[in-house]
């Protein structure tokens, strides 16, 4: 083809038995059939320009190597709400996708019939069929769907370079009627603009690299809708952003364990996960230090995965936190709240199986249910810094617990040893308004199941039920509640002790 602006009413290579290369003008179609071969263009621009009321793009099971070539989709008015995509598995190798719709009602959908995706997991499933863009997408006005809307069609896989959503424009990954029938979609970045919409995938969406120097995965100036679904990082920059005031299930899971996955909000000062938090590789941490995370799901730290940074100051809240082998939590000099939950204690716990650094903060577990404190099969020590008991039945399992500062145990609160032979150090004041201890701790242990404070204070309505075995005080010992001694010593230590 001539290297000069061509047009037709429709452009159908699908049956050629050759590759065909397009030159390098401005190439105008109405319909474009460029299956088959792997068609070239080496630049200028290719543009669909309406579609034949039934689809703009036949393809797939081939790669477009169009280079610096502009692809663009310009929707007529007469030809919207209906397929723009009918694509197997199809590679486009371009500068960028331009999608423009003539207003901001009007969608396009990826065709996609009775090819059902294979599903991996809960979170993730992998499509039948993949279109890939290995160049900039700018979805500039009107609706995008990966797929039709009722029960027969199933998502096609989404695979694009750096997107962005402009103004009156939405790019919608939850449209099929069945969640079976959706699948994950992988993204180098994402940034939504003003009155722009991304609405996600309930499966998994990947964000695999990040926006130029800013390194944005995940740039909401717009409205971002996580519909119950995955945001996974696996970038190999060093830094990648996310911003959203709202997720729902967020995995970190970059190159190596020094890459950052830097989470913001948009506004308000806080972040909240309403699902879980998986940090498998590299680490997690606040773009604006004194930012509040809150995770109404489990928080779990695998080998290779760090949480928090020692500068970080804002508040964290979890349903449950386990840090395991090789995985670290850097806790915030703010305070951390396990909120545990509402019935069985299966699961809800603060579990430390690696590193856990209170950076001076405070722990406060504050359940409605019971709530455990243990550790894994190496019975790794949990230090705390602070500690607030604000559940009624925290009960701590294999680690003896070691707090650096203060201890307090509130009004109606319980916090027990699960195994008779724990050890609790207090290095500074314990202050007791509910119940700390049970009758049988220390029985048979000589030697282990001691107990000690900086300074006990047992409050009106307290109870301490001491170890069978030695509570030493090192500084004032004050019961102004129900001390029962329970056959064991108390030990007063240091200088000044007073009881």
């Amino acid at each position: 083809i001539a290297e000069d602006h061509k047009q037709s009413y429709g452009l159908d290579l699908a049956a050629t038995s050759t590759a065909c290369n397009l030159g390098t003008g401005f190439y105008y179609a109405c319909g474009s059939r460029i299956s088959g071969q792997n068609h070239t263009k080496a630049s200028g621009r290719y543009c669909t320009g309406s579609g034949d009321s039934t689809e703009y793009f036949t393809g797939g099971g081939n790669t477009l190597d169009f280079n610096s070539t502009d692809i663009i989709l310009l929707g007529n008015s007469g030809a919207t709400n209906t397929i723009g995509f009918n694509v197997g598995d199809w590679t486009w190798n371009c500068r960028a996708f331009y999608y423009y719709l003539p207003d901001e009602t009007k969608w396009l959908v990826y065709w996609l019939h009775q090819q059902n995706p294979t599903v991996n997991s809960a979170t993730s499933s992998t499509a039948a069929k993949t279109h890939i863009i290995n160049g900039d997408v700018h979805i500039l006005k009107g609706k995008l769907y990966n797929s039709y809307t009722d029960s027969d069609r199933t998502g096609v896989g989404l695979t694009y370079g750096d997107t962005t959503i402009y103004a009156d424009a939405e790019l919608n990954l939850d449209v099929t009627t069945s969640v079976n029938d959706h699948v994950d979609c992988s993204f180098h970045s994402i940034t939504t603009k003003a009155d722009g919409t991304f609405s996600a995938t309930p499966k998994t969406t990947n964000i695999t690299d990040g926006s130029g120097a800013g390194t944005w995965g995940l740039k909401n100036g717009g409205t971002f809708t996580h519909n119950d679904g995955t945001i996974r990082t696996t970038s190999s920059e060093g830094t990648v952003h996310l911003q959203a005031n709202t997720f729902y299930n967020i995995t970190v899971d970059m190159s190596d364990s020094t890459k950052q996955t830097k989470f913001r909000d948009n506004s308000g000062n806080t972040v909240t996960i309403a699902g879980d938090l998986t940090i498998a590789e590299g680490k997690f941490i606040r773009d604006n230090v004194s930012d509040t995370l809150t995770v109404t799901g489990d928080v779990e730290i695998e080998s290779g995965g760090t949480l928090g940074h020692a500068q970080e100051t804002g508040a964290s809240n979890f349903r449950s936190i386990y840090v395991k082998s090789g995985g670290t939590y850097i806790a915030p000099t703010g305070t951390t709240t396990v909120t545990g939950n509402n019935g069985s204690y299966v699961g809800l716990k603060l579990e430390n199986g690696g590193t856990l650094t209170h950076n001076a903060g405070t722990f406060q577990f504050d359940s409605s249910g019971e709530t455990w404190i243990t550790s894994d099969t190496n019975n790794h020590d949990i230090p705390f810094y602070n500690l607030i008991i604000n559940g009624p039945g925290i009960y701590t399992n294999k680690p003896d617990i070691v707090c650096d500062n203060n201890l307090t145990v509130n009004a109606g609160k319980l916090l027990r040893p699960y195994n008779t032979h724990n050890n609790f150090t207090i290095k500074g004041d314990a202050k007791i308004s509910g119940t700390l201890g049970k009758d049988a701790w220390g029985l048979n242990e000589p030697g282990k199941a001691a107990v000690s404070f900086g300074s006990l204070e047992i409050l009106s309505g307290g109870t301490y039920t001491a170890t069978q075995q030695t509570t030493t005080i090192n500084g004032g010992f004050h019961n102004n509640g129900t001390y029962t001694h329970n056959g064991g010593t108390i030990e007063m230590g240091g200088t000044g002790s007073v009881v």
